[in-house]
């Protein structure tokens, strides 16, 4: 019973934890995008694992896409979630580990 308790609680952690990590040859700096939510799946995205890109979490968009560019990132997020055709295109500069402008 406890070796089944502990396999439920494995995978509902993993799926909490489930998103994807991009990183580039042109830089050292990397982008995490992490699912939340349940019944409409918004993404929670991180430079370099910690700082918080709040433009993007606080408008609730969904991430269509990542790409590198030299200077940062290329995302392509959207409100199909909520099915809405709003699409938006985020240009992520970084110039250092923790700091960043959007475009």
């Amino acid at each position: 019973m406890n070796k089944y308790i502990a396999t439920l609680i494995a995978f509902f952690i993993s799926s909490i934890a489930n998103g994807d990590e991009y990183q580039c040859g042109e830089h050292k700096n990397r982008l995490s995008v992490i699912s939340t939510g349940s019944e409409h799946v918004n993404h929670s995205v991180r430079l370099n694992g910690k700082k918080s890109i709040q433009e993007i979490e606080t408008e609730m968009w969904f991430v269509e896409s990542v790409t590198c560019t030299n200077q940062g990132f290329k995302i392509i997020a959207s409100h199909a979630q909520y099915n809405e055709p709003t699409e938006k295109t985020f240009n992520l500069s970084v110039s250092d580990s923790w700091i960043y402008e959007i475009e």
